[in-house]
C-alpha cells in the first residue's frame, strides 16, 4: 500500500514531539517531502545502495558511541539508542525516495546476501521507517500519556485511507476503536507484569548470588564469631565545595523494629518519585536546589540500586534513570541507572523529612530490657534533657568501650547486646548503634537504627567510600526533627584502615584511573570540548558521502531535461517509435506482445523479452545482454531505414 502524502511528516513530527527533538524532526520531514518539488532522481545500482546502507550503519555506530566518548548522555542507554534510530534509517529512506527505482535491494540491509547467487528481490523501506519512528517515539525520557493515543490516531489515519468501502464507516470505526482499547489494556497489563517479573527475578538472583540492598530489613553480625569480613573495594567518591572538617554520614536506609539480630522497617513502603521537567532531576522535597550540596561519582550495576544520601536530602540532580522510589525512612532506590554517573545531592541538615515517630520507635525487645534498664540506671538517664542524654551515652561508650571487628559470640541464653553492655564492652558499629537506639528509647526519646556509609578517607580533593566504610548509627527525634547520633568510638576508622593489603592498594590505582576517565567523560557540557568529535564524525560522513556519489552514472540528471532536450529512449522504445511511424500503432490497452503478434513482427519477441528483463527484473539485465539488446535494436533500425529511406 502506498504511503499517503503527509504520513511521513506526521510520523516524524510525532517522534520529535515525544523525544523533544523538534528541530531535527522538522528538517528530516522537509528532506523527505522535498521530493515532490523536484523531478531530479538518482539512477542507482545495487552497489550504490550497499554503500548507502553502510553509510547509515556507520552513522548509527557514531551516534551510539558519541555520548559514551564525550560523556554527554543524560538518559539511560536503551532510551538513547532507540531515540537515534530514525537518524540511521533516514539515509536509506531518502535513497529510495529519490531514486528511479523507488525501492532498494534487500541485500542492502543484509550483508550476507550481497555475495549470494540466489535471486534477491527489491523491497520498500517505507513501513520500516515509520515503524522505527514510532518505536523511537516510545523512548521518551519523561512519562508521556499521549504516546499510546498518538500512535492510535496515526494508525487510524493510515487505515482510513485504505478502508474497505463496501462496509459502513460506523462499523469500521467501531472495530478500530475496540481494537485500540484492547491493545491499550494489554499494553498496560504487560507493564504491570514486567514490573512484577522483574522484581521476582531480582529477588531470585539475590537469593542465589548475594543479599540484596533492602530498605525493609537488615540482618546484623551481632553475636557472630570470628573476624568481621571487610572489603576495601571502592563504591563511590564524594566531593563538596567547602573544606572537609568532619566525617559525613550518608544514610542508605533506616529501621524501627529490632528482632534478635535483625532490624526491620514497618510502614516504609517505597513510593515512586515523579521526575522533574529537567532530565535527571528528582525532587524529593522541593524542585529547586537549596541548602548544602555534595557531588557523588558512582558506578552502577544492572537493575536497581540504593542511593546513600545525607539527612535532610531535598533534591538529586544530574542522575539519569528510568525511575526512582523513596520511603518515609530516608531510603532511595533508583532503577536502571547509567553505568557511571556524576550527580549532585542537595540537603538541609537542619530539616527533617522522615516519617514522624510512633510507639514502635520507643519499643524495646523483652530480651534486651534488663540490660538496657540496668545501663540506663547506671548512667542516670531518667529525666535528663534529650541533648544531655545523647552526650552522656556518647561519652560512656567513648570512655569505657573499645571498637573491634573480632567477634567472640555470646554465652548460652545471653543476647549479644546484653553481653556487649554488661561484660564484653567491645564490638563494632552495629553493637554501638543498636545499644544507642535502645538506651535512647529507654530515656523516652524516639530513635531508629540507620545503616549507611561514613565519608572520611581523603583521595586528593575528594573522599572515597569503600565497602568497609559501611557504618551504623542512630537517628533520634529531638525537638521536632531527626538527628544523627553516632556513638561508635572515632578510632574505628583507623582500626579498619590498618587491614589494607598490597592488592587493595593496587586495586585503588586502577579504580583511580577509571574514576578520572569517567569523570572526564561526565563533565558538564560547557566544560567539555565536544567539537573535535563532531568534526571527526562530520568529516567521516562527508568522505563516505563523496565516495557514494562519485563515479559514472551515480547522479542521473537526465530525468530533468533542459528546455528543448528530449529524454533518451530505451532501446526497445526506439523500436516502438519506429513501428508507430510506419503506421502500426498499438491498440488501446493492448500489450506489446499481442501487438507484435497482430502486426506480424515475431522476430522482435526475443528483443521484447530482454526489454522486460531490463525494466522489471529485480536482478536487472547483465551488461553483456544489455549490449546484445542495443546491438540487435541498432541492426533492426538499419534494416528499416534501408527498406524505407523516408
Amino acid at each position: 500500500m502506498k504511503i499517503p502524502f503527509p504520513m511521513f511528516t506526521i510520523v516524524l513530527l510525532f517522534w520529535g514531539w515525544q523525544t523533544n527533538q523538534w528541530q531535527a524532526a522538522a528538517v528530516m520531514a522537509l528532506l523527505v517531502e522535498a521530493r515532490y518539488l523536484t523531478t531530479w532522481r538518482w539512477q542507482a545500482e545495487d552497489k550504490d545502495f550497499y554503500r548507502l546502507s553502510d553509510l547509515a550503519t556507520l552513522l548509527l555506530v557514531g551516534l551510539l558511541l558519541y555520548p559514551h566518548i564525550t560523556g554527554s548522555r543524560q538518559i539511560p542507554s536503551v532510551t538513547y539508542e532507540l531515540q537515534v534510530l530514525p537518524y540511521a534509517l533516514l539515509p536509506i529512506l531518502l535513497g529510495q525516495l529519490y531514486s528511479t527505482r523507488q525501492t532498494i535491494p534487500l541485500a542492502a540491509l543484509f550483508y550476507t546476501l550481497r555475495h549470494s547467487t540466489i535471486k534477491k528481490p527489491d523491497i520498500s523501506v517505507d513501513y520500516l521507517f515509520i515503524g522505527g519512528c514510532l518505536t523511537s517515539a516510545s523512548a521518551s525520557p519523561l512519562p508521556n500519556p499521549w504516546y499510546a493515543p498518538g500512535v492510535a490516531l496515526l494508525v487510524l489515519f493510515f487505515l482510513w485511507q485504505h478502508r474497505p468501502h463496501r462496509y459502513p464507516r460506523f462499523y469500521w470505526l467501531l472495530i478500530v476503536l475496540a481494537s485500540t482499547g484492547f491493545a491499550y489494556m494489554q499494553q498496560h497489563g504487560m507493564v504491570i507484569l514486567q514490573q512484577q517479573v522483574g522484581e521476582k527475578a531480582v529477588q531470585w538472583l539475590h537469593k542465589w548470588w548475594g543479599p540484596p540492598q533492602d530498605p525493609f530489613h537488615r540482618t546484623t553480625a551481632l553475636g557472630d564469631v570470628g573476624p568481621l569480613k571487610m572489603s576495601s573495594s571502592i563504591l563511590f567518591r564524594v566531593d563538596q565545595p567547602h573544606p572537609w572538617t568532619m566525617p559525613l554520614l550518608l544514610r542508605e536506609s533506616s529501621y524501627n523494629t529490632f528482632l534478635g539480630k535483625t532490624w526491620l522497617g514497618s510502614h516504609n513502603q517505597l513510593q515512586e518519585i515523579p521526575l522533574s521537567t529537567q532530565v535527571g532531576w528528582w525532587p524529593l522535597h522541593g524542585d529547586q536546589p537549596q541548602g548544602e550540596a555534595i557531588t557523588v561519582y558512582r558506578s552502577f550495576g544492572k537493575g536497581s540500586s540504593m542511593i546513600a544520601t545525607p539527612q535532610g536530602t531535598t533534591l538529586l540532580a544530574g542522575l539519569p534513570a528510568m525511575a526512582m522510589e523513596a520511603n518515609a525512612f530516608g531510603a532511595i532506590k533508583i532503577k536502571d541507572p547509567p553505568p557511571f554517573a556524576r550527580f549532585n545531592v542537595y540537603y538541609n541538615s537542619q530539616q527533617t523529612h522522615d516519617r514522624p515517630p510512633d510507639e514502635t520507635d520507643l519499643s524495646i525487645p523483652v530480651k534486651e530490657q534488663a540490660a538496657i534498664a540496668q545501663t540506663a540506671h547506671q548512667l542516670g538517664l531518667t529525666g535528663l534533657p534529650p541533648h544531655t542524654v545523647i552526650q552522656r551515652i556518647s561519652d560512656y561508650f567513648n570512655q569505657h568501650f573499645r571498637y573491634t571487628v573480632l567477634l567472640d559470640g555470646s554465652a548460652s541464653g545471653e543476647s549479644p547486646i546484653s553481653r556487649f553492655l554488661l561484660t564484653g564492652r567491645a564490638g563494632h558499629c552495629e553493637y554501638f548503634a543498636t545499644s544507642t537506639v535502645l538506651l535512647l528509647r529507654q530515656a523516652g526519646i524516639p530513635t531508629r537504627y540507620v545503616f549507611g556509609y561514613s565519608v572520611h578517607e581523603p583521595e586528593g580533593k575528594v573522599r572515597v567510600v569503600r565497602q568497609r566504610h559501611a557504618h551504623a548509627w542512630a537517628s533520634a527525634y529531638v525537638e521536632g526533627r531527626w538527628l544523627d547520633v553516632d556513638t561508635t568510638p572515632p578510632d574505628w576508622q583507623e582500626s579498619e584502615a590498618q587491614a589494607v593489603s598490597l592488592w587493595s592498594q593496587m586495586g585503588d590505582l586502577w579504580s583511580r584511573a577509571m574514576f578520572e576517565l569517567n569523570k572526564w567523560r561526565n563533565q558538564e557540557q560547557n566544560e567539555r570540548a565536544t567539537w573535535p568529535w563532531l568534526l571527526m564524525l562530520a568529516l567521516l560522513l562527508a568522505y563516505l558521502g563523496w565516495r557514494l556519489v562519485r563515479g559514472k552514472g551515480v547522479l542521473d540528471r537526465s530525468s530533468k531535461p533542459k528546455p528543448g532536450q528530449e529524454i533518451p529512449l530505451l532501446p526497445f522504445e526506439q523500436v516502438e517509435k519506429t513501428l508507430i511511424q510506419q503506421g502500426w500503432p498499438p491498440l488501446a490497452g493492448e500489450s506489446w506482445r499481442n501487438w507484435l503478434h497482430r502486426v506480424e513482427r515475431l522476430e522482435l519477441l526475443p528483443l521484447l523479452d530482454l526489454h522486460y528483463r531490463q525494466r522489471f527484473d529485480p536482478l536487472g539485465l547483465p551488461p553483456a545482454q544489455q549490449e546484445k539488446l542495443a546491438h540487435q535494436v541498432t541492426e533492426w533500425l538499419k534494416e528499416q531505414r534501408q527498406h524505407d529511406p523516408h
